[in-house]
């Protein structure tokens, strides 16, 4: 289904946020971003946001690799996890730069330079870096020395 000309976006991005659905939620932001300048730093925040209020704190580094090997209970309880969120962040920093858009294709060289800008002045944000240093050091560190 393509939602490039659906009326009601916002409204869905919200029922996604609510309800934790990363895929739709990173789905409906990279189609409402194509034309804001700001759209990186959105998805950005918005993904920070959902990281800070999990409230889901059980959940460990194996727990998420069985994600996709597990009961949609089990699952649905996963990716609300503070650590699926975590590496969900991880995962679409480390997208934008290497040029990679979502779901699928690659950005533009502007909106690639765009979102790697963007990134550099996000991890600069002293709340998230001491989060993120906390979260997983090694990871953090791995995914951001891609941009030099």
């Amino acid at each position: 289904m393509d939602l490039q000309e659906y009326p009601k976006k916002e409204e869905l991005i919200v029922v996604c946020e609510v309800n934790c659905l990363i895929g739709g939620l990173l789905y409906l932001m990279s189609l409402s971003q194509q034309d804001d300048a700001n759209g990186c730093m959105k998805i950005l925040n918005t993904l920070l946001g959902l990281v800070r209020d999990s409230k889901n704190t059980d959940k460990s580094k194996d727990d998420v690799l069985l994600v996709t090997t597990t009961d949609s209970d089990t699952k649905f309880e996963i990716e609300k996890s503070k650590v699926y969120l975590g590496y969900k962040m991880f995962w679409i920093i480390k997208m934008f730069i290497d040029g990679k858009s979502f779901p699928q294709g690659n950005l533009s060289a502007e909106k690639h330079r765009q979102h790697v800008y963007d990134i550099v002045n996000f991890i600069m944000i002293e709340n998230f870096l001491v989060e993120m240093i906390d979260f997983d050091a090694e990871q953090f560190f791995r995914v951001i020395t891609r941009i030099f």
